[in-house]
């Protein structure tokens, strides 16, 4: 286990952009401290708190265990009240879709649609155990799948490095290894944790991903844990490769499902998922939250046909950037024969 370090605030830099995204495609994304801390050793359980009570933990293997426990309680978390607001550079102005429903399952069920009440679906994104999808209707219908084991050989026509595993950890729903190296430093100041540890993505890329804690016992809509990040060095420090905010959460009860034992988790409501590479943001404001429920397998599955739309599976394309006919939107038709693997 990592010494423990006390530090100042953690800082980490935004990257700065690299190259263009498609708008069309931004969407893809979907998702030891010292014992001195006067504040933190304050904290008392609250039988109204979090799992297992309030966050009390000093060394990186608490911190781990306060989220397994929370995570331990969640099967499925389900909203149907979504809106959905995206940033995307060169475009001034992207509409709100204000209508639809989030489903994630463990490990890697997902499934988002959103549009409009007058129009239907604009955008569809699913994720099993196998592959992932997306579906956008503007401006010109687009369906796009992979699985996962091809992932790290497409993500460079990818213009979001998109992570299954992503927004999974950032609605609560990843069990963390408890046997990996962590650390932990903590901002006295901001009252504040940082859990961390090395990592690797699919493609095999190092990187440092970190959850930050409030020091304070968090009630209310008040998140306990603020924010996940995954981090690259660079010469100048530590730059954000994607980040997700929790502002809200909502707290409902929950049974572990060995035990039957209740309690309350919290559970996100409004969240910021942030590509700063890409300059690309995705807020997300999740309505009418519930836990554990019975989802039918089928919601996990790609369709066959969206908007009579065929899905195009960017395994069966290589190159440095995307098609050019799926900058426009894409059946297989237009995508270029040169493109094709051989």
């Amino acid at each position: 286990m990592m010494g423990h370090r006390k530090s100042g605030d953690f800082r980490y830099e935004e990257v700065n952009p690299m190259r263009r995204i498609f708008p069309l495609l931004s969407l893809v994304a979907a998702l030891g401290v010292s014992g001195g801390c006067a504040w933190l050793d304050k904290m008392k359980p609250d039988s109204k708190g979090q799992a297992g009570g309030a966050l009390k933990a000093k060394k990186p293997e608490e911190f781990v265990a306060y989220l397994n426990r929370q995570t331990g309680y969640v099967q499925t978390v389900r909203y149907d009240d979504v809106s959905l607001k995206a940033t995307i550079p060169g475009q001034p102005w992207v509409p709100a879709l204000r209508s639809g429903m989030v489903v994630a399952q463990k490990p890697k069920n997902f499934r988002m649609q959103s549009g409009f009440a007058l129009g239907g679906d604009q955008l569809d994104i699913g994720s099993n155990a196998q592959e992932f999808w997306m579906y956008v209707k503007q401006p010109k219908p687009t369906f796009l799948f992979c699985t996962h084991a091809d992932f790290p050989k497409v993500q460079d026509d990818l213009p979001v490095p998109f992570e299954p595993d992503w927004v999974m950890q950032a609605l609560g729903l990843v069990t963390y290894d408890s046997t990996k190296r962590y650390e932990v430093e903590t901002s006295d100041q901001k009252r504040l944790y940082y859990l961390k540890w090395e990592d690797t993505t699919p493609a095999g890329q190092k990187v440092t991903k970190v959850i930050e804690f409030a020091g304070e016992s968090a009630d209310g809509a008040q998140p306990q844990v603020r924010k996940h990040l995954i981090l690259v060095q660079s010469k100048t420090g530590w730059q954000t490769m994607m980040s997700a905010e929790i502002h809200k959460v909502t707290a409902l009860d929950a049974s572990d499902p060995q035990t039957g034992t209740r309690a309350s988790v919290q559970v996100p409501t409004e969240v910021t998922l942030e590509w700063p590479q890409q300059k690309v943001k995705l807020a997300l404001s999740l309505g009418k939250p519930q836990l554990n429920s019975r989802e039918e397998a089928v919601l996990f599955s790609k369709p066959l046909r969206i908007d009579n739309t065929p899905p195009v599976n960017l395994a069966d394309y290589r190159g440095g950037g995307m098609p050019s006919g799926l900058i426009r939107g894409a059946t297989p038709g237009d995508l270029p024969v040169e493109r094709k693997r051989k």
